[in-house]
């Protein structure tokens, strides 16, 4: 079988566009309801592009609501509760625990931990991080991402958390950013995932795993430089902030605006809290430059405090290239790797007519022309870590408390909190069409045949209501790929399952095929 399953997986072209898509204009995601096939077709379009894919039923459920009820009810996640999500998360939840509570949780040899007698609050922080299992740590905090990704109800807030954790990245094995990582997804990120972009911005510019990762905590003004070895003016946030986090690299900044944005965050910083235990924001007027600045236009008055670094995000949050930044990246996740005009267009007008509200972008995005253009369906490579949520999802598989999952992600080349590049990950279809192909082909293969620990597949739930063996390719073509396998996908399924031994290896011979199949690839 290891020969079929390379030669489905290693397909250079996504599969053919289904005949049952259509475009759909308008400033909703309302749909025609007949024919059946077109309209099972969009329900399952948008549960892959404002989802991680779905469940066994879940088609049938949007179905029977809408596609427009289900998506205004995904914008409600914040106001409605999530069981399933919550106890799939549940064996990690000292993962997601404060920062002050990490050490004692994660002791190394499980003893109870004490700040060192003496010292500053510094040193006591860096005692303390030295004696926590940093490693399991990681592990429990990217399983519990990957499982809540896997379970919860509110798939769109889902995807966006993803979208937000990658478009304000953090890397997770730097320094406190290790302690720091889970608080900031957890209580930044998460809880603002759906809300207003200014509040996400000032949110992430304060937390200390930013002010650590991108080295605004060593941005200091200093009059006269006393020792070589202290530093002053940094870069690197302010660079960032207005490359990735809004402007974007074509957003009509200069080199001296980049030196005044730096200028105006000096003093942005964080310190240990009580017995070096947590960390806090905390903004030092002995190192911020007083001076004025002029960015983008504006005057920045001399003699101003923390709020002049406020006004600065505030201004950067609502500048029209910001909303043409936001807008093209949205487009490029939820659409096309070279996203429609229209789109671009329709979604940065909702962030500058809303002051930033997600929800608005999204309703307009969704609403667009190109979204449900039958040009842009099935063109979007799965990541690594969709690929493996959404095969995980769509098998309904049982988690039983393992970081097996987050094992694996790094395996495929896409693990949480783990990318060093200020960037994130990579959204582009090429480059994962020619990267970890073998790992995603064992991932498959172990995950059908029951190799991945903790995570189970149930044959006879997964093909309760299908009498015909002789089709059980047909069977899983409807459930993991919409009806949509081709005639080489069915026939390499078909070959494979005439040589199984028994009814078990025929279920995890064809479960691993389809996984492997270019369908299942393409959203």
């Amino acid at each position: 079988m290891g020969v079929l399953l390379l030669s489905l997986a290693c397909s250079s072209h996504p599969p053919a566009r289904p005949t049952t898509s259509h475009q759909k204009a308008g400033a909703t995601a309302t749909v025609d309801p007949e024919p059946p096939l077109q309209a099972a077709a969009d329900a399952r379009h948008l549960l892959e592009r404002f989802g991680f894919g779905p469940r066994p039923g879940d088609v049938e459920r949007v179905l029977e609501i809408g596609t427009h009820a289900w998506f205004e009810r995904q914008l409600l996640a914040d106001e409605l509760p999530d069981p399933r999500g919550e106890r799939a998360v549940q064996p990690y939840s000292r993962a997601l625990a404060p920062p002050e509570q990490l050490p004692g949780l994660f002791a190394k040899g499980g003893i109870p931990l004490e700040p060192a007698d003496g010292g500053s609050a510094w040193e006591q922080s860096r005692e303390l991080m030295r004696q926590t299992s940093l490693g399991q740590l990681l592990l429990e905090l990217q399983t519990a991402e990957i499982v809540r990704h896997v379970e919860s109800e509110h798939q769109l807030r889902e995807v966006m958390v993803a979208f937000w954790t990658d478009h304000f990245n953090v890397y997770a094995k730097k320094e406190e950013v290790r302690l720091l990582a889970g608080d900031y997804v957890e209580r930044v990120i998460r809880p603002l995932a759906l809300g207003r972009f200014a509040d996400l911005l000032v949110a992430t510019a304060r937390h200390p795993a930013m002010l650590r990762y991108l080295d605004n905590v060593s941005n200091r003004f200093r009059a006269k430089q006393v020792r070589d070895d202290l530093p002053g003016i940094n870069e690197n946030y302010a660079r960032e902030l207005l490359e990735l986090h809004t402007l974007g690299v074509n957003g009509g900044y200069t080199q001296a605006d980049v030196v005044a944005a730096a200028r105006i965050l000096t003093g942005w910083s964080f310190r240990p809290g009580p017995g070096g235990l947590g960390y806090t924001f905390h903004f030092d007027p002995r190192f911020h430059d007083r001076g004025s600045k002029q960015l983008l236009g504006t005057t920045f008055a001399a003699d101003r405090n923390e709020e002049e670094g406020l006004e600065l995000l505030g201004l950067l949050a609502r500048h029209p290239a910001t909303a043409a930044h936001l807008a093209h990246k949205l487009c490029v996740r939820f659409v096309a790797d070279s996203p429609p005009a229209d789109c671009i267009e329709v979604t940065a007008a909702a962030l500058l007519e809303s002051d930033g509200d997600i929800k608005v972008a999204l309703r307009a995005l969704v609403g667009s022309r190109s979204f449900w253009s039958k040009e842009t369906r099935r063109r979007k490579l799965k990541t690594p870590l969709e690929f493996l949520v959404s095969a995980v999802r769509g098998l309904d598989a049982r988690l039983a408390g393992t970081t097996e999952l987050a094992r694996a992600a790094a395996r495929l080349g896409e693990a949480p909190f783990v990318q060093p590049s200020p960037a994130g990950r990579i959204e582009n279809s090429a480059y994962w069409l020619q990267s970890f192909t073998l790992a995603r082909l064992r991932f498959a293969h172990d995950l059908a045949f029951g190799r991945v620990p903790g995570v189970a597949l149930d044959r006879h739930a997964t093909l309760a209501g299908w009498d015909d063996p002789t089709t059980l390719g047909t069977r899983l073509s409807a459930l993991l790929l919409g009806g949509a396998a081709s005639e080489r996908t069915l026939a390499a399924i078909d070959q494979a399952l005439a040589e199984a031994a028994d009814e078990d290896e025929r279920f995890s011979s064809g479960v691993a095929l389809t996984l492997s199949s270019p369908e299942f690839q393409w959203r």
